[in-house]
C-alpha cells in the first residue's frame, strides 16, 4: 500500500483542488475557512480507508479506542469476502484491502457523513470533525505525532473539532463534510491502485471469471512500490501541490 503520509498528503492536495473548483451545491467551499476544512477532512479521510489494519496510522491515532476499530474493521471485512465470495474467491484471513477499499466504501462513508448530524446531532458532528481532524495531524505530521503520542493528538482535535464547528457554518450542514469525506476515501483508493497489487475497486458487485474479488491492477510500467522511491517520489509531489494550492488560498483569500 502507498504509506499513511503521502494518502494523507495527497488527500490534502485534492481537498483543496476540489474545495475551490466545486460549485457550493456540490460541497464546494466558498471561504477561505471553508476551503481549509475540506482540505483537512480530506486529509484525514484519505487514511480511513485502512481502519481495516491494526498496524495502520488510523489504528494508532487515538491509541486503544481506534486500535480497537482497526481490529472491528479488519474482522468485519473478512466476514464480507466470505459472505459474498464465490467457490473461486481464495479464502483470506486478514481483511486488509478488501472491503474497504472499494467504491462502494466511499459512497458508504459519504453517507454515513451525511446522515450522522441527523442521527447524533451536534455531537455526532464534532466527533466525526474530532477524528478527522487527528487522522490528519497523524498522516500529515508523522513525526511529531508520534512523539507527541495520542493523548496530546486527542487533545488538539478536540479543540481544532470543537472550534471548527462552531466557527464555521457550512460544517453544521451535511454537504460540506460529505463530499469531503468521499473525495478523500476515493484518494486513498486510487493511491493504492498505483501499487502493483492493486484494489478490489468494484468487489463484490462486479464479478470477473467467477471471482467475486478480484484486484483492478495498472500496468506495470504505471504502479508503484510500497515505501519505495516512487512513494517517496509521489509523497514530495503531493507536498508541492497542497503546498502550492494553500500559498494560493492565503494570498488570494
Amino acid at each position: 500500500m502507498v504509506q499513511g503520509p503521502t494518502h494523507a498528503m495527497s488527500g490534502a492536495a485534492v481537498g483543496l483542488a476540489l474545495a475551490t473548483t466545486l460549485p457550493p451545491h456540490w460541497g464546494g467551499a466558498t471561504t477561505t475557512a471553508e476551503i481549509l476544512a475540506y482540505a483537512g477532512i480530506t486529509a484525514g479521510a484519505a487514511l480511513l480507508p485502512d481502519i481495516d489494519a491494526p498496524g495502520s496510522t488510523v489504528a494508532r491515532t487515538f491509541g486503544p479506542l481506534t486500535g480497537l476499530a482497526a481490529r472491528a474493521g479488519a474482522a468485519l471485512s473478512v466476514l464480507t469476502v466470505r459472505a459474498t465470495g464465490t467457490r473461486k474467491d481464495t479464502r483470506i484471513t486478514g481483511g486488509h484491502r478488501t472491503a474497504t477499499h472499494t467504491l462502494w466504501f466511499a459512497l458508504l462513508a459519504g453517507l454515513c457523513a451525511w446522515g450522522i448530524g441527523g442521527v447524533w446531532g451536534t455531537a455526532g458532528v464534532v466527533g466525526m470533525l474530532i477524528l478527522f481532524t487527528g487522522l490528519a495531524l497523524s498522516g500529515l505530521f508523522p513525526s511529531w505525532a508520534k512523539d507527541r503520542g495520542s493523548i496530546v493528538i486527542v487533545a488538539l482535535s478536540v479543540v481544532v473539532g470543537v472550534l471548527a464547528y462552531r466557527s464555521i457554518p457550512a460544517l453544521q450542514t451535511p454537504l460540506l463534510p460529505a463530499s469531503a469525506v468521499t473525495a478523500g476515501v476515493l484518494t486513498h483508493l486510487v493511491g493504492d491502485l498505483l501499487t502493483t497489487s492493486g484494489i478490489p475497486l468494484t468487489s463484490p458487485l462486479i464479478p470477473r471469471d467467477g471471482k467475486r474479488w478480484w484486484n483492478w491492477t495498472l500496468p506495470s510500467a504505471m504502479t508503484i512500490r510500497t515505501s519505495g522511491v516512487w512513494d517517496q517520489a509521489l509523497l514530495l509531489v503531493c507536498t508541492g501541490l497542497a503546498g502550492w494550492q494553500l500559498v494560493l488560498v492565503l494570498v488570494n483569500g
